[in-house]
């Protein structure tokens, strides 16, 4: 045969031993064992199975960014185990008018009452029963649980004289695997019953002229504050009964940021009036033998925080929704952008109340730290540990805090110069492209920060 002939056969021979050689090869192996794990990934999040997993890193976050500042606008009034052997449990309907007549009197703006009361307690006590309901009667600002019905349990409903009104609240909560708190209903139930935390918020802004309002879709104005429903395209969840209005929890100040006294502190006399006058009160448990605990992101995971009673997470959300509403508190969300605003070309997240643009505000040095993503909570927390070193050993410690300065000897391959480095590079290298902005424009990458 000539070798003109095998010449064709021969290349044919190479290019199949090369096709051979990179199917057998380590780069495809590489290749199809990454696509592998990303689609199982992708998989296992679709059907939630990597769930427990996100809410543990959730829960580390949030732990990170509660920061430890007290409340100043709630107060806890909780039956301690000292309280139940004194007084009996349930508490008796006269003993509950009296406690609510001495709390009125120091002019709360609201005041919760967390303890089913749906038939008289002792039932022979029509006295005490009667001084119930006439507190009731004269203090509008008091309102009292009821629980929606909840497959095979009954519904456990309010006072007689508070039934079908406004002041009958929900205590429902929609805990989480685990007896774990990190959502809250607003509305919910048939009628569209309002929860604790939202109505004691709700009375509290009505002293300020604060009153809720409908948004765009299902959003809800709220003052400064525009609330979004969650459901399962937002927040750590995958699968989400998203039944209801609900919110995710902030835990602003940790577990228990909020000042309480017992039962017997406030009926044996103890004065109590700066804690109560202007501020949401609720009247609790706070016994462990009660068992009305449920753990909160402070006691999942490595965190060790004890679990907390069912006042402290309706003061949590009422707290919460009054920050939000007055002080424009940063509220807790999946995505700082919608999907529809990408799809139309809109990066730029805007303002939150009127949808303008957005403008940038020196912020002054007097200003509360409030690190907001975990690069930030990991530069503070080196401040506390340099802090901790001072004070054990010693040892001087000042912490200088700057942003990143831009300059024209600005090495470019440094991270900190941000995309510009990238573009510097490029033109650096020739390979010149072009760069759409938000705005649809095509401009150079030379021209991309004009």
């Amino acid at each position: 045969m000539s070798s003109a002939a095998t010449e064709p056969l021969s290349r044919s021979f190479s290019e199949r031993g090369r096709i051979i050689r990179l199917l057998h090869g380590p780069a495809l192996k590489a290749l199809v064992g990454a696509n592998i794990i990303v689609a199982a990934i992708i998989l296992f999040r679709a059907y939630g199975w990597l769930q427990p997993f996100e809410l543990l890193i959730y829960d580390a976050l949030r732990v990170a960014w509660a920061g430890d500042q007290p409340s100043n606008r709630v107060f806890l009034v909780g039956a301690t185990e000292n309280d139940i052997a004194d007084f009996d449990w349930p508490l008796r309907d006269g003993l509950l008018a009296d406690l609510l007549e001495r709390l009125a009197s120091w002019n709360p703006r609201a005041i919760g009452v967390d303890i089913y009361r749906d038939r008289p307690e002792p039932p022979d006590d029509k006295a005490g029963t009667e001084r119930l309901a006439a507190v009731l009667a004269r203090h509008k600002e008091i309102v009292w649980i009821f629980k929606l019905q909840e497959a095979s349990k009954r519904a456990i409903l309010p006072p007689q004289m508070l039934r079908g009104t406004e002041r009958a609240v929900l205590a429902d909560f929609i805990p989480d695997p685990g007896n774990v708190i990190r959502r809250a209903l607003l509305y919910a139930g048939d009628d569209n019953s309002t929860a604790m935390g939202m109505e004691l918020a709700l009375r509290y802004l009505a002293a300020d002229h604060i009153r809720p309002a409908p948004g765009t879709g299902d959003d809800l104005r709220l003052g400064k504050a525009v609330l979004s429903p969650l459901d399962d395209t937002r927040g750590p969840y995958t699968r989400l009964d998203s039944s209801g209005y609900q919110i995710l929890v902030d835990f602003h100040g940790g577990p228990n940021p909020f000042p309480i006294k017992s039962i017997g502190e406030i009926m044996r006399g103890a004065d109590a009036a700066s804690l109560v006058r202007g501020r949401v009160v609720i009247v609790g448990v706070n016994a462990e033998s009660v068992h009305d605990a449920f753990s909160t992101p402070f006691n999942t995971g490595f965190n060790g925080e004890d679990q907390v009673n069912g006042i402290v997470v309706h003061a949590h959300v009422a707290d919460q929704l009054i920050r939000e509403a007055m002080d424009g508190a940063p509220i807790l969300e999946g995505f700082p952008r919608r999907v529809e605003d990408l799809e139309a070309g809109r990066f730029e997240p805007g303002c939150p109340y009127c949808g303008r643009e957005l403008e940038g505000q020196p912020i002054p040095e007097e200003a509360e730290l409030d690190p907001r993503n975990v690069y930030a909570a990991t530069k503070l927390h080196q401040e506390h540990l340099s802090a901790a070193l001072e004070r054990e050993a010693g040892v001087p410690v000042t912490a200088l805090r700057y942003h990143n300065v831009y300059g024209p000897r600005m090495p470019r391959d440094t991270p900190y110069a941000g995309v510009a480095s990238i573009f510097i590079s490029a033109i650096a290298a020739g390979d010149i492209r072009p760069v759409t902005r938000a705005n649809g424009r095509v401009a150079s990458p030379a021209r991309s920060g004009s």
